[in-house]
C-alpha cells in the first residue's frame, strides 16, 4: 500500500529470505558502530529440566561471585516464576520482569549492568531500554532523589560500578531455552556487548 518502504532492525538477516519474498525488500548488514566483543559459548543441553534449572542457578552464582552481571531470558512468565522461586530458595537477590509494569520496569532493566545484578526477564519485557554496565546514571538519580544524594556522587558511583563491571566480563546473558524464532534468541543475545563492552551469552 506504500509506495515507499524501509525499516532497521537488528536481527533481520536470518529473515532475509522472508523479507525479500514477501515485500521485496532487498537486505544489507551495516558494520557496527564498534567491533563486537561478546563471546557466545555453544548452546549446552540438558536430559532433564531439574538439571538444566540447577545449572542456570549454578552459572547465575559463579558470574555473580565474580562481580558480573547477569541477565536471565526465559521464553514464558511460568519460567521465569520458577527461576525466581529457585533465586529465592538460594538467597540470591534479583529482579523479575514480566512484562506487566513497562515503566518501573524500564527502570529497573536500565540498572541490570551494575555489578552482581541479576534480572530475569521473559522476552518481552524491558524491551527499548540499553543495559548499561554500571547501570543508568539518570535513572539511578530518579529512583534514589528521595535520598538526596548529589548527581555527581551518582556519576561517580556508576562510573566505578562499569569500570568492575568491564573487569569481570560485562553483562552475562543466560537463555534457559530457544525460541520459536532465531530473530528472538539473536535479540536476547544482543543485549550484552553493546557499543564495543564486553559481555558474554549461553543457551542452556
Amino acid at each position: 500500500l506504500y509506495p515507499s518502504l524501509c525499516g532497521m532492525t537488528g536481527t533481520a538477516a536470518t529473515s532475509r529470505e522472508e523479507l525479500q519474498r514477501t515485500y521485496g525488500l532487498r537486505l544489507v548488514v551495516v558494520p557496527t558502530n564498534k567491533p563486537v566483543l561478546r563471546r557466545d559459548e555453544p548452546d549446552t543441553v540438558y536430559a532433564t529440566s531439574e538439571e538444566k534449572f540447577a545449572s542456570v542457578i549454578a552459572e547465575i552464582e559463579r558470574y555473580r561471585h565474580a562481580n558480573r552481571p547477569v541477565l536471565v531470558g526465559t521464553t514464558s512468565v511460568r519460567e521465569s516464576e520458577r527461576i525466581s522461586r529457585l533465586l529465592f530458595e538460594h538467597r540470591i537477590p534479583h529482579n523479575v520482569l514480566n512484562a506487566k509494569d513497562d515503566g518501573a520496569e524500564a527502570d529497573i532493566i536500565a540498572q541490570a549492568g551494575r555489578p552482581c545484578a541479576v534480572t530475569v526477564s521473559t522476552n518481552m519485557a524491558g524491551r527499548g531500554v540499553d543495559i548499561l554496565l554500571g547501570g543508568n546514571a539518570a535513572g539511578l538519580l530518579r529512583l534514589e532523589a528521595s535520598t538526596g544524594i548529589d548527581s555527581e556522587d551518582i556519576m561517580l558511583r556508576c562510573s566505578a560500578e562499569r569500570a568492575r563491571a568491564v573487569a569481570a566480563g560485562g553483562l552475562m546473558v543466560i537463555g534457559t531455552g530457544l525460541h520459536e524464532s532465531r530473530r528472538l534468541d539473536d535479540q536476547l543475545r544482543g543485549r550484552a556487548g553493546r557499543q564495543g563492552d564486553p559481555g558474554g551469552s549461553h543457551y542452556i
